[in-house]
Protein backbone atom coordinates (compact mmCIF):
# COMPACT_ATOMS: atom_id res chain seq x y z
CA UNK A 1 0.00 0.00 0.00
CA UNK A 2 1.52 3.28 -1.29
CA UNK A 3 0.86 6.21 1.10
CA UNK A 4 0.80 10.04 -0.26
CA UNK A 5 1.43 12.81 1.76
CA UNK A 6 -0.58 15.83 1.48
CA UNK A 7 1.41 19.22 1.76
CA UNK A 8 -1.29 21.22 3.89
CA UNK A 9 -2.17 24.29 1.89
CA UNK A 10 -0.05 27.93 2.27
CA UNK A 11 -1.63 30.79 3.15
CA UNK A 12 -0.94 32.89 0.48
CA UNK A 13 0.66 35.94 2.38
CA UNK A 14 2.78 32.77 3.93
CA UNK A 15 3.68 31.95 0.45
CA UNK A 16 4.36 35.16 -0.44
CA UNK A 17 6.32 35.84 2.58
CA UNK A 18 8.27 33.02 1.99
CA UNK A 19 9.17 33.92 -1.73
CA UNK A 20 9.94 37.27 -0.25
CA UNK A 21 12.45 35.51 1.90
CA UNK A 22 14.35 33.21 -0.57
CA UNK A 23 14.29 36.58 -3.40
CA UNK A 24 16.63 38.05 -0.22
CA UNK A 25 19.18 35.11 -0.06
CA UNK A 26 19.36 34.91 -3.79
CA UNK A 27 20.21 38.82 -3.98
CA UNK A 28 22.44 38.20 -1.64
CA UNK A 29 24.26 35.53 -4.01
CA UNK A 30 23.93 37.88 -6.91
CA UNK A 31 21.85 35.56 -8.89
CA UNK A 32 18.22 37.71 -8.21
CA UNK A 33 15.50 38.80 -10.46
CA UNK A 34 12.59 40.13 -9.30
CA UNK A 35 10.23 39.78 -11.89
CA UNK A 36 10.85 35.91 -12.22
CA UNK A 37 11.30 34.83 -8.99
CA UNK A 38 8.90 36.69 -6.75
CA UNK A 39 5.88 38.60 -8.38
CA UNK A 40 4.26 35.35 -10.19
CA UNK A 41 4.76 33.77 -5.98
CA UNK A 42 2.92 36.78 -4.95
CA UNK A 43 -1.20 36.87 -4.56
CA UNK A 44 -2.60 39.86 -6.35
CA UNK A 45 -5.85 39.39 -4.58
CA UNK A 46 -4.23 39.60 -1.42
CA UNK A 47 -2.21 42.24 -1.62
CA UNK A 48 -4.86 44.69 -3.17
CA UNK A 49 -7.47 43.83 -0.07
CA UNK A 50 -4.59 44.79 2.16
CA UNK A 51 -3.71 47.80 0.54
CA UNK A 52 -5.37 51.10 1.52
CA UNK A 53 -5.13 54.37 1.25
CA UNK A 54 -3.51 56.96 3.81
CA UNK A 55 -5.47 57.48 6.71
CA UNK A 56 -7.15 60.40 6.87
CA UNK A 57 -8.51 62.71 10.16
CA UNK A 58 -11.88 65.13 10.49
CA UNK A 59 -11.17 68.14 12.34
CA UNK A 60 -13.85 69.60 13.91
CA UNK A 61 -14.31 72.90 13.89
CA UNK A 62 -13.72 73.31 17.46
CA UNK A 63 -10.14 71.41 17.00
CA UNK A 64 -8.47 73.79 14.61
CA UNK A 65 -4.95 72.35 13.04
CA UNK A 66 -1.84 74.10 14.43
CA UNK A 67 -1.41 76.26 11.65
CA UNK A 68 -4.97 77.60 11.58
CA UNK A 69 -5.46 81.40 12.11
CA UNK A 70 -6.30 82.80 15.40
CA UNK A 71 -10.51 82.28 16.03
CA UNK A 72 -11.96 85.25 15.13
CA UNK A 73 -13.85 85.82 18.47
CA UNK A 74 -10.55 84.81 20.56
CA UNK A 75 -9.00 87.99 18.25
CA UNK A 76 -11.83 90.65 18.74
CA UNK A 77 -11.70 89.91 22.61
CA UNK A 78 -7.58 90.67 22.68
CA UNK A 79 -7.70 93.57 20.73
CA UNK A 80 -10.31 94.96 22.82
CA UNK A 81 -8.05 94.18 25.86
CA UNK A 82 -5.17 95.59 24.01
CA UNK A 83 -6.74 98.67 23.49
CA UNK A 84 -6.08 99.57 27.27
CA UNK A 85 -2.76 97.51 27.21
CA UNK A 86 -1.15 97.61 24.00
CA UNK A 87 2.09 96.16 25.91
CA UNK A 88 0.27 92.54 25.37
CA UNK A 89 1.46 89.88 23.25
CA UNK A 90 0.59 86.33 22.28
CA UNK A 91 1.69 83.60 20.03
CA UNK A 92 -1.50 81.34 18.76
CA UNK A 93 -1.68 77.67 18.70
CA UNK A 94 -4.71 75.99 16.61
CA UNK A 95 -6.89 79.09 16.75
CA UNK A 96 -6.10 79.73 20.30
CA UNK A 97 -3.73 81.57 22.60
CA UNK A 98 -0.94 79.76 23.56
CA UNK A 99 2.28 81.94 25.47
CA UNK A 100 1.20 85.50 26.93
CA UNK A 101 3.42 88.30 27.86
CA UNK A 102 2.60 91.49 29.33
CA UNK A 103 4.65 94.17 31.17
CA UNK A 104 5.43 94.35 34.74
CA UNK A 105 3.00 97.06 36.81
CA UNK A 106 3.97 99.30 40.00
CA UNK A 107 -0.06 98.49 41.06
CA UNK A 108 -2.28 95.61 42.09
CA UNK A 109 -4.51 94.64 40.11
CA UNK A 110 -8.12 93.74 41.19
CA UNK A 111 -8.41 90.15 40.76
CA UNK A 112 -4.88 89.59 42.77
CA UNK A 113 -6.56 91.93 45.34
CA UNK A 114 -10.01 89.96 45.47
CA UNK A 115 -7.50 86.61 45.87
CA UNK A 116 -5.59 87.97 48.38
CA UNK A 117 -8.12 89.15 50.99
CA UNK A 118 -9.36 85.92 50.93
CA UNK A 119 -6.11 84.67 52.09
CA UNK A 120 -5.80 87.47 54.83
CA UNK A 121 -2.74 88.17 52.85
CA UNK A 122 -1.66 92.56 52.11
CA UNK A 123 -2.20 93.75 48.66
CA UNK A 124 1.24 95.55 48.61
CA UNK A 125 2.30 97.56 45.19
CA UNK A 126 5.62 97.09 44.13
CA UNK A 127 7.73 99.00 41.62
CA UNK A 128 9.15 96.88 39.15
CA UNK A 129 12.68 97.31 38.78
CA UNK A 130 15.17 96.58 35.62
CA UNK A 131 18.26 95.43 35.30
CA UNK A 132 20.85 98.31 33.87
CA UNK A 133 22.88 97.32 31.13
CA UNK A 134 26.25 96.00 31.84
CA UNK A 135 28.91 97.23 30.24
CA UNK A 136 30.51 95.12 27.52
CA UNK A 137 33.30 92.85 29.04
CA UNK A 138 32.77 93.32 32.65
CA UNK A 139 31.65 90.02 34.73
CA UNK A 140 28.65 90.45 36.99
CA UNK A 141 29.47 89.86 40.57
CA UNK A 142 29.27 86.76 42.09
CA UNK A 143 26.74 86.09 44.94
CA UNK A 144 27.16 82.74 46.52
CA UNK A 145 24.26 80.42 47.01
CA UNK A 146 22.28 81.40 50.92
CA UNK A 147 22.20 78.05 53.02
CA UNK A 148 18.88 76.53 52.59
CA UNK A 149 17.89 77.61 56.47
CA UNK A 150 17.65 81.04 55.03
CA UNK A 151 15.95 81.09 52.09
CA UNK A 152 12.79 82.04 53.95
CA UNK A 153 13.91 84.94 55.40
CA UNK A 154 14.55 88.20 54.61
CA UNK A 155 17.89 89.10 55.57
CA UNK A 156 20.70 91.65 54.00
CA UNK A 157 23.95 90.98 53.36
CA UNK A 158 25.88 93.16 51.89
CA UNK A 159 24.31 94.04 48.49
CA UNK A 160 22.57 90.70 48.28
CA UNK A 161 18.78 90.16 49.30
CA UNK A 162 17.69 87.20 50.11
CA UNK A 163 13.48 87.00 49.27
CA UNK A 164 10.88 85.78 51.20
CA UNK A 165 9.44 82.45 49.98
CA UNK A 166 5.91 82.94 51.10
CA UNK A 167 2.58 83.18 48.46
CA UNK A 168 2.98 79.43 46.97
CA UNK A 169 -1.58 79.17 48.44
CA UNK A 170 -2.43 81.87 46.71
CA UNK A 171 -0.88 81.61 43.15
CA UNK A 172 -3.34 79.81 41.70
CA UNK A 173 -5.97 81.66 43.38
CA UNK A 174 -4.57 85.10 41.89
CA UNK A 175 -4.34 83.02 38.59
CA UNK A 176 -7.88 81.81 38.42
CA UNK A 177 -9.11 85.27 39.24
CA UNK A 178 -7.50 86.65 36.09
CA UNK A 179 -8.68 83.80 33.94
CA UNK A 180 -12.16 84.69 35.03
CA UNK A 181 -11.51 88.47 33.62
CA UNK A 182 -10.13 87.53 30.63
CA UNK A 183 -11.53 83.77 29.62
CA UNK A 184 -13.01 85.32 26.53
CA UNK A 185 -8.99 85.09 25.18
CA UNK A 186 -7.47 82.71 27.21
CA UNK A 187 -11.29 80.15 26.81
CA UNK A 188 -10.46 77.80 30.05
CA UNK A 189 -14.06 77.65 30.75
CA UNK A 190 -16.31 78.68 33.78
CA UNK A 191 -16.08 75.40 34.94
CA UNK A 192 -12.46 75.29 35.87
CA UNK A 193 -12.31 78.33 37.17
CA UNK A 194 -14.67 78.38 39.45
CA UNK A 195 -13.49 74.89 40.53
CA UNK A 196 -10.41 76.91 41.79
CA UNK A 197 -8.06 75.16 38.48
CA UNK A 198 -7.89 71.10 39.47
CA UNK A 199 -6.54 70.96 35.99
CA UNK A 200 -3.49 72.65 37.41
CA UNK A 201 -1.49 70.86 39.38
CA UNK A 202 1.73 73.11 41.63
CA UNK A 203 4.92 71.95 41.37
CA UNK A 204 7.30 74.87 41.99
CA UNK A 205 7.05 78.30 43.46
CA UNK A 206 10.06 80.66 43.43
CA UNK A 207 10.28 84.57 44.43
CA UNK A 208 13.22 86.79 43.60
CA UNK A 209 14.44 90.59 42.33
CA UNK A 210 12.06 91.06 39.91
CA UNK A 211 8.94 88.61 39.90
CA UNK A 212 7.13 85.60 41.15
CA UNK A 213 7.71 82.28 39.18
CA UNK A 214 5.45 79.31 40.01
CA UNK A 215 5.12 76.05 37.71
CA UNK A 216 2.16 73.86 36.90
CA UNK A 217 1.65 70.50 35.67
CA UNK A 218 -1.13 70.60 33.37
CA UNK A 219 -3.96 68.09 33.39
CA UNK A 220 -6.88 67.22 30.89
CA UNK A 221 -9.28 65.31 33.46
CA UNK A 222 -7.27 62.88 35.23
CA UNK A 223 -4.90 62.71 32.61
CA UNK A 224 -1.74 64.52 32.70
CA UNK A 225 -0.83 66.36 29.48
CA UNK A 226 2.88 65.45 28.18
CA UNK A 227 5.15 67.91 28.42
CA UNK A 228 2.50 70.17 30.25
CA UNK A 229 4.72 71.70 32.53
CA UNK A 230 3.74 75.32 32.41
CA UNK A 231 5.16 78.48 33.96
CA UNK A 232 3.30 81.63 34.98
CA UNK A 233 4.98 84.77 35.98
CA UNK A 234 3.76 87.63 38.60
CA UNK A 235 5.34 90.82 39.13
CA UNK A 236 6.22 91.73 42.72
CA UNK A 237 2.40 93.19 42.66
CA UNK A 238 1.10 90.21 41.40
CA UNK A 239 0.31 90.93 38.08
CA UNK A 240 0.51 87.81 35.82
CA UNK A 241 2.89 88.91 33.37
CA UNK A 242 3.50 85.25 31.76
CA UNK A 243 2.12 82.52 30.36
CA UNK A 244 4.49 79.87 28.77
CA UNK A 245 1.85 77.89 26.76
CA UNK A 246 -1.66 77.01 26.10
CA UNK A 247 -4.10 76.26 29.33
CA UNK A 248 -5.20 73.25 27.53
CA UNK A 249 -8.64 71.76 27.68
CA UNK A 250 -10.45 69.35 25.88
CA UNK A 251 -11.42 71.34 23.49
CA UNK A 252 -8.40 72.28 22.40
CA UNK A 253 -6.79 69.53 22.27
CA UNK A 254 -6.18 67.93 18.43
CA UNK A 255 -8.22 64.75 19.30
CA UNK A 256 -10.47 64.43 22.42
CA UNK A 257 -8.26 62.43 25.04
CA UNK A 258 -10.82 59.92 25.67
CA UNK A 259 -10.73 58.54 22.06
CA UNK A 260 -10.04 55.63 21.58
CA UNK A 261 -9.50 53.04 18.66
CA UNK A 262 -9.62 48.93 18.54
CA UNK A 263 -6.47 47.00 18.49
CA UNK A 264 -7.16 45.60 15.52
CA UNK A 265 -7.25 49.22 13.74
CA UNK A 266 -4.37 50.35 15.76
CA UNK A 267 -2.18 47.57 14.40
CA UNK A 268 -3.72 48.64 10.72
CA UNK A 269 -2.68 52.23 11.70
Amino acid sequence: MTHRHTRPPTHPLTHGLLALTAAGALSACGDYNFETWVRPKLNPDLIASRAKAPPTVTVPAERAPAESPPLPSVKAALETWRAADPDIRVTWLRGHVDAFTARPRATVPDYAARALARHGMEAKAVAPSFEPVKEPGVEPKAVAEPPHALRDIMEEDGETTWYRQDGAEVAKDVLAEFLAEHDDVFRVGAELIEAGLPNLELTEHGVGRHFRRVAFQQRVGDVPLVEGKTVVLFDLSWNVIAISRQLATREKLPAAPDSAVSEGLAEEL
